[in-house]
């Protein structure tokens, strides 16, 4: 049977922070696209946000959708004429309102650096709503979790190593050691500071060696009484 909580054991601090801003910083453009498309009076939905990602122009909609508006029972002659118009007089606000921000966000996401879920983002009474399951996905690529029954019975015969090696150098830090000359102490060597494990070159009763392994200093056994 599983811990009923994951236990988090790796986390890559750098990618996780780095994904999270990224989607943040990705929602809060994509909010600035749909006011804008809300200030050239159309109501904005996730798609028409996703197809301006993708770098399509959509002046003519936005003029036809207007022009419609106020002169839909105009002939369709005169409705492409006031389009026009529109577009043009509209030009410097779409740039400003739309275009340079599309561009900015598509720039950043076709440069394919970034893994970014555009599925995550959804659009609700003109808010960009971001699904918590975005955190799911960056925390299956960053981090590593007890989660299964395997992992579970290696990680609990980790927790017994490190009770082991906690009672291990308890036991060498207090055991009775001899006493050496001054000459010895400045050689490094002093019973006092002893230690239970340590890498290779360290005054100690064992060590990982160069393979990995875990063997014993078994001379370093005459500094004790």
């Amino acid at each position: 049977m599983l811990m009923e909580e994951r236990i988090l054991v790796y986390k890559d601090p750098v990618e996780y922070d780095g994904t999270i801003k990224r989607y943040q910083w990705l929602a809060k453009m994509m909010q600035e696209l749909a006011d804008g498309l809300k200030k050239l009076n159309v109501e904005p939905t996730i798609t028409l946000i996703k197809r301006l990602i993708k770098g399509e122009d959509l002046r003519a909609l936005i003029a036809s959708k207007n022009v419609s508006d106020n002169f839909g029972d105009m002939p369709k002659v005169m409705q492409k004429t006031f389009q026009e118009m529109f577009d043009k007089e509209n030009e410097a606000d779409y740039k400003e309102l739309i275009e340079e921000k599309a561009a900015r966000i598509g720039g950043v996401l076709n440069k394919g650096e970034y893994i970014i879920n555009r599925s995550f983002f959804d659009l609700k009474d003109g808010k960009i709503i971001l699904s918590p399951d975005h955190i799911k996905e960056i925390e299956s690529r960053c981090c590593v979790y007890i989660d299964t029954p395997g992992r579970e019975a290696v990680y609990k015969n980790w927790l017994q190593l490190v009770e082991a090696m906690r009672q291990f150098d308890e036991a060498v830090k207090n055991a009775a050691k001899i006493e050496v000359s001054e000459f010895q102490r400045h050689s490094g060597i002093d019973p006092d500071y002893l230690q239970a494990v340590a890498v290779p070159g360290r005054f100690s009763l064992a060590k990982i060696n160069y393979e990995g392994k875990l063997v014993l200093n078994g001379e370093n056994f005459e500094y004790i009484q």
